[in-house]
């Protein structure tokens, strides 16, 4: 019975704390009209082609230094 009369307890609590948030109609406005209404929304398209090939550039730079280091010390 205890138990029934905390919950209670806690529902009420949490029921005098916790009003609801009615937003600005103005700010809904607005926001709806910025998500449907424009259509000049774009989505970026990355290219890392760019990326790809200095990053491959790289290593084979560093691997072919690598190399060249190697073949000199051995000689």
């Amino acid at each position: 019975m205890e138990e029934e009369n905390s919950y209670a307890k806690m529902e009420n609590d949490l029921n005098s704390n916790l009003l609801p948030v009615y937003p600005n109609p103005e700010f809904i406005k607005n926001l709806r009209k910025r998500l449907l209404g424009s259509k000049n929304i774009q989505i970026e398209n990355p290219n890392h082609g760019i990326a790809f090939i200095l990053i491959g550039l790289g290593l084979f730079i560093g691997a072919l230094s690598v190399w060249l280091f190697r073949r000199i010390d051995t000689a």
